[in-house]
C-alpha cells in the first residue's frame, strides 16, 4: 500500500479561547522541523495580524526569494479569504479551525478579557452569578448605534467566533448565519472542536497525513480556575441566546465533525484517541519536572495580569530538548523567536 503524502500547506484560523494555542505551537514545530515557511506578522505584536481589523496579504513578512512558498500561516487574524488566498491557495493548502461549545466559550471569554472590555465592567466579577446578570443588561449596552464609540473592545463580547470568521457579530438574522455557516463549510476543509480535543487531533493528523509523534501538544494558555463546575444550564441557555451567531456555528460543526468520526470509524478513533493521550502523557513527562504557575513576568498574553495560567517548568535535559523547549513556549515567546530568526536571516542575506 503507497504511503500518503504529507500535506505541506496549511491554513490554520486560531479563533479565541479555543484552545488554539496548544494546537498552533504543534504547528509551528512541525514547520520548524520540517523546513516549512510559516507566515509571519509584520507589526508590532509578532504573534497577530493585526487584530481585529482584518487580514491583508500586506500584513504578511516577506519571502526571502521570490520563487518561494509560504506553506503555513496560524497567528491570529481576522478571517478575510479573498487576502488569505494570495498567499495560501485554496487549490493546494488545507483550511482548518477550531470552535468550541458556546457556553464554556463565553465564560471563558469573560474570565480572560474583563480587565480589558469595558462593557464587562458593569459587574463586579466573573462569576457565573455576574455573567448571569450581565447578560440581562447586555442588549441595552449593545443597543448603541455604533457600540465601538463606548467601548472599542465590544466585540469581545458579542459573537466572538462569528467576528473571527470577518463577519458581523450584530447581525443575527436567520438569513445572515445561515449564508456565513454556507460560506465557512465552502472555505474550510476542517472545522474541530475543542471540547473533544484528542478526537480533533486525530482529525487533523488523518486530513494532513503527518506523524503521530508531530502530534504531541502539552496543555497551553489555560486557566487554573476557582469555579471549573458545569455551568447552570439556565446561564448556558442565555449565553447561547446571547450569542446566537456563535451557538448556531457550533451546532453547524458539531453535528459535521461527529459525522466525520463516524467516517472515520467510532472504535478506530476510540483506540487512536487512548494512544494520542499516552504519546502525549509521556511527552509531558519527558518534558516537564513539574506544572508551575506563571508569574506577572511571563511571556504569555495575560490580560490585566489577573489570570493564574497553566505553566511548564523545562526538564533542562530532557533527550528531546528542542522540541521540549518549544512545546513548553506561549504564544508570544515562540512568534517573538520566529520572528528574531527571520530578522537575523534577512541580516545574513544583506551582508553575503
Amino acid at each position: 500500500m503507497k504511503q500518503a503524502v504529507p500535506e505541506k500547506y496549511l491554513m490554520f484560523l486560531k479563533t479565541h479561547k479555543t484552545a488554539g494555542t496548544s494546537l498552533m505551537n504543534m504547528i509551528e514545530r512541525y514547520a520548524e522541523s520540517h523546513n516549512l515557511t510559516i507566515a509571519l506578522p509584520n507589526g508590532v505584536n509578532a504573534d497577530q495580524f493585526d487584530y481585529p481589523h482584518k487580514f491583508t496579504e500586506e500584513l504578511v513578512l516577506p519571502l526571502f526569494k521570490p520563487e518561494q512558498d509560504y506553506n503555513v500561516i496560524c497567528h491570529h487574524m481576522r478571517f478575510n479569504s479573498f487576502e488569505v488566498e494570495k498567499i495560501m491557495p485554496k487549490h493546494k493548502t488545507k483550511y482548518v479551525t477550531i470552535l468550541r461549545e458556546p457556553g464554556r466559550l463565553f465564560e471563558s471569554i469573560f474570565d480572560y478579557y474583563y480587565e480589558q472590555v469595558v462593557f464587562f465592567h458593569k459587574v463586579p466579577t466573573t462569576m457565573p452569578v455576574d455573567i448571569n446578570e450581565w447578560l440581562d443588561m447586555a442588549p441595552t449596552l449593545y443597543g448603541y448605534a455604533n457600540p465601538e464609540n463606548e467601548d472599542k473592545l465590544w466585540f469581545i463580547g458579542k459573537n466572538m467566533e462569528f467576528f473571527d470568521f470577518g463577519f458581523n457579530p450584530l447581525n443575527e438574522t436567520d438569513e445572515y448565519i445561515g449564508a456565513a455557516i454556507k460560506k465557512i463549510e465552502s472555505q474550510f476543509d476542517l472545522v474541530l472542536i475543542s471540547d473533544y480535543f484528542l478526537e480533533s487531533e486525530v482529525l487533523f493528523k488523518d486530513l494532513m497525513n503527518w506523524e503521530w509523534k508531530d502530534m504531541r501538544t502539552l496543555k497551553l494558555n489555560s486557566r487554573i480556575k476557582v469555579n471549573d463546575g458545569p455551568l447552570p444550564e439556565q446561564l448556558r441557555k442565555k449565553i447561547r441566546k446571547w450569542n446566537k451567531a456563535d451557538a448556531a456555528l457550533f451546532d453547524h460543526f458539531n453535528a459535521t465533525f461527529w459525522r466525520k468520526i463516524q467516517d472515520y470509524n467510532l472504535e478506530k478513533m476510540r483506540v487512536d484517541t487512548e494512544a494520542l493521550k499516552r504519546l502525549n502523557e509521556e511527552f509531558e513527562k519527558e518534558c516537564v519536572t513539574a506544572n508551575a504557575t506563571l508569574d506577572d513576568d511571563n511571556l504569555l498574553y495575560n490580560p490585566g495580569q489577573h489570570l493564574t495560567l497553566k505553566g511548564y517548568s523545562l526538564k533542562k535535559d530532557s533527550k528531546q530538548h528542542w522540541e521540549c523547549s518549544r512545546a513548553t513556549m506561549g504564544t508570544l515567546q515562540y512568534s517573538e523567536k520566529l520572528r528574531d530568526e527571520y530578522n537575523e536571516k534577512w541580516r545574513q542575506i544583506e551582508t553575503s
